[in-house]
């Protein structure tokens, strides 16, 4: 997908250079920049670059970019990745080699060469694999590094003497599913955009604990191009469908990385094409609907609950685990020791035999301590390396050389049950005190009397596992035909999601003290009659070639340490006399037995002087100097070129500079229609959008400069749906020090018990309670006139629906008071265009929030459809807006309502004199209304008009 997302092969290439010219907005409307037209689709858009008329304007169009012949993907992976954000793009490596004769543009990094090359094929695509070092102080990637690696790529780039195109495809991990360490993704997501890198990230484990923004207001640039996203870590999400969420501007392919059914536009004995919706393209075969729909409920219910609530209640819980856990020197707990940045994640192992000098010697193995959790105490753990090899060897401090021998004696014996690893378990924001209090003191019972349950259990050495001696699987197998008592469960009235976290009573049916009651009692009489007697205590014979590998106590191990004690303590067995290996009792020719683990994952439970000293002989110098190197800045890594403002946001969307051109369209609006005047008190509604924040930056310009004076104050109305979060912007109006009002109602759940059932407009409702809202706290704080961001083309749209479907003459209005005669609404944008606003926003990097309103969000689909039209006809008649605004002025300028009817009607010409007359008040409400109701009439809603009678 990278290879032909970004023109790499011949065919994408000709596509490349077609879709220089092309935006899709979120609505799926298409524009030309380099026409500046609006179409309707990427069809029309394909049509439209063989006219004459582009062709022309291509002809003009001059670029002095040097076209590569050589294009390579240099791919950065994090040292903390799972296997599934790593191992494909290894592999990738031996598909796509750097032909004969290339050089890498990172020194150390990954890659195959080529054989041979034809000098006469364009376009070869190469890649290259970098694989970042650990930061061995936060348990990330290292962050210095990374940033070295974007330098490197830049200068290959920079070099006059290679043909060759890097592009970094940097694939991090938003938070690792050993330790949650945690990375921050808008400030690594800007770093690697400003060496024009391409972020992608892995957030299945993140995602269920913070609140992922694809788009961050406070930091333009830290947006994400890729994120693989995993729903069934959610709650309620098992056997939900995964979810690749990407840019549009990357879903270029010409031909879909799979083929098959449900993507071809048509198929014949000749030829064949593929449909033109490059999402659904790269979705081929039978779609999992039911998982799909799982996914978006699961997702549902995860944004009806309070993130920073979630997240600062796991990172509580967790920090509580192990400070609890870290009192006992026998658990070796993985990963910082500066939790403040990970997640509710927890991995440990725990020591058998201990030496009081090193603290080292064998571990539980972690499929025993598992096994251990369930049976005595029903807690659910993981034991293994949990899909993250590279990152578990740094952890428990495997070097190569002994990953080689663990992998070779796998490979060669079968035997699994020696593969290294480590116990893994977690802190859900659901779990009550009681429960936490469970999982931590049944670990450290585990930690202290664990072992003396080791001779109980026995383990397979094909699989690894361990179980009881007297557990046999058919005692817990369950046939499909068994009735699973779905129908008890199912009638069963589901809790609030409010209750989640708040239960009064244990969930758990045993307190703490209890349980570890009952297990002193289990270790008692494990050994009794009609249990597992001394005599019956049995451990699988092992390869003698693997001796030194075996890092784990065995089952003789706890035998030997209790025969016969009366205070036992864990030692290794050293019985000459006991078979441990396979070929019988040898005496003195036994394979010699390691008392102490070959690995050692106490590293991460030292000080950090302590951790220092020990791996210091393991780095190289250039890594060492890398870890004392100091993070300058490391939560607030912007582009290079950016400069940041105290509040966090950049300075440029501060204090911007408004173009002349903008300051002369938005004085002469209020010139024309007497907008403001002296000691005025202006209302801006602020929705958050590109046209609000523009509109106040502009107002507060006009005040610098005007000899009228009069005050601004902002307010923003939030629904309290999910999907529109405007809170950013309280910190960006302090930032400007803008008085601020933010206004807040349930607005949906209002309108399911308010609406009238024959005028289901939610629309309208909505549209409505926010005026009044606004126009209460206008009253309240006593604000004189409310500035709201509708602009020339919004006008113009409204003006085309209105005669299209009302068959009235009707737009909005530049000034004019509401009914009571006490508050004006004002519009100063009126002869601004929509694209000279989002420039500004974009070029000032305004921190704009998209509104995705739940309950409309396909409304805007019949302005969309006029906004194309006006678009196509402007295309051909440059000059369409100026004769449309000469058209609409005496509708944008009409207070009276009488007045607007008979325009209407043809009654009379509207050549009146553009002046405001207090007490008469406009029709602007009925406007609204019958613009909502095309809204609501599209998209199948009732329309809140009465039809008129002729």
């Amino acid at each position: 997908m990278l290879w032909k997302s970004r023109g790499f092969d011949q065919q994408g290439d000709q596509q490349d250079d077609e879709r220089k010219f092309f935006r899709e907005d979120r609505w799926g409307g298409c524009e030309c920049t380099l026409c500046d037209v609006r179409l309707k689709n990427e069809s029309v858009y394909r049509s439209h670059v063989k006219t004459v008329m582009h062709a022309e304007k291509l002809g003009n169009y001059k670029t002095t970019q040097k076209k590569r012949t050589r294009r390579r993907a240099v791919l950065v992976l994090d040292p903390v990745n799972h296997h599934s954000s790593a191992l494909p793009f290894r592999e990738i490596l031996s598909h796509f080699p750097i032909v004969k004769g290339g050089s890498p543009s990172v020194p150390g990094s990954h890659f195959k060469l080529s054989g041979t090359v034809d000098s006469s094929v364009d376009n070869v695509f190469e890649t290259e694999l970098v694989e970042l070092p650990l930061d061995h102080t936060t348990g990330t990637a290292d962050v210095n590094a990374l940033e070295e690696v974007l330098k490197e790529i830049v200068h290959f780039n920079e070099s006059t003497a290679t043909d060759t195109a890097a592009v970094p495809v940097v694939v991090l991990s938003a938070c690792s599913n050993v330790t949650g360490a945690m990375l921050d993704i808008p400030t690594l997501s800007t770093l690697v955009h400003s060496y024009n890198g391409i972020a992608c990230w892995d957030l299945a484990a993140a995602s269920s604990k913070i609140k992922v923004d694809m788009n961050p207001v406070s930091h333009p640039q830290g947006y994400i191009d890729f994120a693989f996203v995993s729903p069934h870590k959610l709650l309620g999400g098992p056997g939900s469908s995964g979810l690749l969420l990407c840019k549009k501007k990357h879903q270029t392919n010409a031909v879909p990385a799979v083929c098959g059914g449900g993507v071809v536009f048509y198929v014949s004995p000749v030829a064949h094409s593929y449909i033109q919706n490059h999402e659904e393209r790269e979705e081929a075969g039978t779609p999992d609907i039911l998982g799909c729909i799982r996914a978006g409920a699961v997702y549902h219910l995860h944004s009806m609950l309070d993130h920073d609530m979630i997240a600062k209640t796991e990172r509580r819980m967790a920090t509580q685990l192990v400070e609890r856990l870290s009192k006992c020197s026998k658990i070796h707990i993985l990963g910082p020791q500066d939790r403040s940045q990970c997640a509710g994640i927890v991995s440990f192992n725990i020591l058998y035999n201990e030496d009081p000098a090193t603290k080292r010697g064998l571990y539980l193995h972690y499929n025993f301590v598992g096994a251990v959790l369930n049976d005595v105490f029903g807690v659910q753990g993981r034991g293994g390396c949990a899909c993250a090899g590279p990152y578990a060897h740094s952890l428990l401090g495997i070097d190569n050389d002994m990953a080689v021998r663990f992998e070779n004696s796998l490979r060669t014996s079968g035997c699994e049950v020696i593969r290294p690893g480590f116990m893994r378990v977690g802190v859900h924001y659901s779990m009550t005190q009681e429960e936490l209090d469970v999982l931590a003191g049944s670990i450290l019972w585990v930690a202290e009397n664990g072992w003396k349950l080791l001779g109980a259990y026995t383990f397979s050495t094909s699989t690894g596992e361990w179980h009881h001696q007297l557990d046999r699987r058919d005692r817990t197998r369950q046939w499909l035909s068994t009735d699973l008592g779905w129908s008890r469960v199912l009638g069963q009235d589901v809790g609030s999601i409010a209750d989640l976290g708040e239960r009064s009573t244990p969930a758990c049916d045993d307190c703490i003290d209890s349980l570890i009651k009952r297990a002193d009692t289990i270790v008692d009489n494990a050994y009794s009659a009609g249990q597992v007697p001394f005599s019956a205590v049995k451990c699988p014979l092992l390869d003698p070639q693997l001796a030194d590998l075996v890092w784990f106590a065995l089952p003789t191990d706890c035998k030997w340490s209790l025969d016969g004690v009366s205070s036992p303590q864990p030692m290794l067995c050293t019985d000459p006399n006991v078979p441990l290996f396979k070929g019988g009792v040898q005496g003195d020719d036994a394979p010699a037995r390691a008392s102490e683990s070959v690995f050692n994952s106490s590293i991460w439970s030292m000080t950090e002087e302590e951790r220092k000293s020990m791996m210091k002989s393991r780095l190289s110098t250039q890594q060492e100097e890398r870890q004392s190197k100091k993070r300058e800045a490391s939560t607030e890594l912007v582009a290079p070129h950016v400069k940041l403002h105290p509040s966090g946001f950049p300075q440029v969307s501060i204090t911007p500079v408004v173009s002349k051109k903008l300051r002369l369209l938005i004085g002469t609006a209020v010139r024309d229609f007497q907008m403001i005047g002296e000691g005025d008190k202006i209302l801006v509604g602020l929705s958050g959008g590109k046209d609000s924040l523009t509109m106040l930056h502009l107002l507060l310009a006009m005040r610098k400069r005007s000899p009228v004076k009069f005050t601004i104050g902002a307010a923003t109305v939030d629904p309290q749906t999910p999907e529109y979060s405007p809170e950013p912007l309280k910190r960006y109006m302090e930032a400007l020090g803008v008085e601020y009002h933010f206004l807040s109602k349930p607005l949906i759940e209002m309108a399911k018990n308010s609406l009238d059932p024959k005028k289901p407009s939610l629309c309208s409702f909505c549209a409505r309670m926010k005026r009044g809202m606004l126009y209460s706290c206008m009253r309240e704080f006593g604000y004189t006139s409310l500035a709201l961001g509708q602009h020339l083309d919004d006008l113009a749209e409204s003006f085309v629906m209105s005669a299209f479907h009302n068959g009235t003459l009707r737009t909005m209005k530049a000034n004019y008071f509401v009914q009571q005669g006490d508050l004006r609404v004002i519009r100063p944008l009126v002869y601004c265009r929509e694209k000279q606003l989002a420039e500004f926003a974009s070029e000032n990097r305004l921190p704009v929030i998209s509104d995705n309103c739940p309950a409309c969000f396909a409304a805007p689909k019949e302005r969309h459809r006029v906004k194309v039209l006006l678009s196509e006809q402007e295309f051909d008649y440059p000059r369409l807006f100026n004769s449309l605004l000469s058209t609409m002025k005496p509708l944008m300028a009409i207070k009276n309502a009488g007045k607007a009817s008979d325009i209407a009607k043809g009654k009379i010409s509207g050549d009146e004199k553009m002046a405001t007359t207090k007490g008469s008040s406009s029709d602007e409400d009925t406007d609204q209304a019958a613009e909502e109701c095309i809204m609501s009439c599209n998209i199948g809603g009732a329309c809140p008009l009465p039809r008129k009678q002729k």
